[in-house]
């Protein structure tokens, strides 16, 4: 199944009649199924990819913005010395 919003679906169907569908759409062929969950897959892949970019260069940007020391200090304590409280 392609869907006219040009989503796919699988739907497999046994005898002459073909399944009455709940979004208008139409038959095709295994092959084209294949084909367009590929170019879907692929589009997906990019997406995600441009989005990890943009948040890594967000978060680089945020980090190294005026105002924030990027020597930051270790957020341990120094360990107690004698006569002092813990």
């Amino acid at each position: 199944m392609i869907y006219e919003d040009g989503t796919t679906g699988l739907i497999e169907a046994t005898g002459n009649v073909q399944p009455q569908l709940t979004q208008p759409g139409h038959f095709v062929s295994e092959e084209r199924y294949l084909e367009r969950l590929f170019v879907i897959e692929e589009a997906r892949a990019l997406y995600l990819a441009d989005r990890k970019r943009a948040d890594q260069e967000r978060m680089h940007k945020d980090y190294a913005s005026p105002g924030i020391s990027t020597s930051r200090p270790s957020p341990r304590r120094p360990p107690p010395t004698a006569g002092t409280r813990c």
